[in-house]
């Protein structure tokens, strides 16, 4: 089931938010990720494969920042 969230990355691992809440709910610490794969398609799409949960699928589609949107 595909949901929408943000995720907040840091240099000891990452946090899975809802948006709108913008809580924390879910963490992974960066050493539980085993693998990181690429689609070869042009759909941007990020698949961290992790040891002891399931993979996350993510879509760098999404514009996140402050300001403007860049044209």
């Amino acid at each position: 089931k595909m949901v929408e969230r943000a995720m907040l990355l840091t240099d000891k691992g990452f946090y899975r938010m809802t948006p709108g809440k913008y809580n924390p709910d879910k963490h992974n610490a960066l050493s539980d990720i085993k693998k990181v794969s690429l689609t070869t398609k042009a759909d941007n799409l990020v698949v961290l494969h992790h040891e002891a949960s399931r993979d996350s699928v993510i879509n760098l589609t999404f514009y996140i920042g402050s300001g403007a949107k860049k044209e």
